[in-house]
């Protein structure tokens, strides 16, 4: 009772639970173990993992403001230092990365197309732009025979970043 009123707004969910009777213990009847997840802030000093098998520890945490920034003025969510990229790095995460920033920028490009459809009342030339683009991303496909509405329904799905198979 007082870990879970001590945690109030922390918890997240419950990750594990057991009952398990023990015959050994005759005054036990149950014995019920609870293992509970708490969202807890990054800190300096924390190790941290990542889904491809590597792991770091964190130098330091700084605020957003403090972060260097892209040309549009994106801000860079964390800083590798170079010399781990080719020890430590597989292709995987390379890859995840890349792609990752591609997409980024694809959506922001559909979310321009987007926006401009939605000002000029569903102009012509908009969508034209938008069948070009779909086009470039997409190069095996045939966007020609797409009406209007499907083209606007696959710009408002990409606005969130394009889908890459690898």
């Amino acid at each position: 009772g007082a870990l879970i009123k001590q945690c109030s707004g922390k918890l997240d969910i419950v990750a594990d639970t057991k009952f398990k009777l023990n015959k050994a213990d005759t005054n036990v009847i149950e014995v019920i173990k609870l293992k509970l997840l708490v969202r807890k802030s990054i800190q300096a000093g924390d190790k941290i993992s990542g889904r491809h098998g590597n792991k770091g520890v964190i130098s330091r945490v700084v605020l957003a403001a403090d972060m260097p920034y892209m040309a549009d003025g994106t801000p860079i969510d964390v800083v590798l230092n170079p010399l781990s990229v080719p020890s430590r790095m597989n292709l995987g995460q390379v890859l995840e990365t890349h792609l990752g920033l591609i997409s980024y920028k694809w959506g922001l490009e559909f979310k321009h197309i987007l926006k401009l459809h939605d000002q000029l009342n569903s102009n012509d030339s908009v969508i034209e732009l938008a069948r070009l683009k779909l086009s470039e991303l997409y190069p095996d496909s045939d966007f020609s025979c797409c009406d209007a509405v499907s083209i606007m329904e696959i710009v408002r799905e990409t606005c969130e970043g394009a889908r890459f198979a690898c």
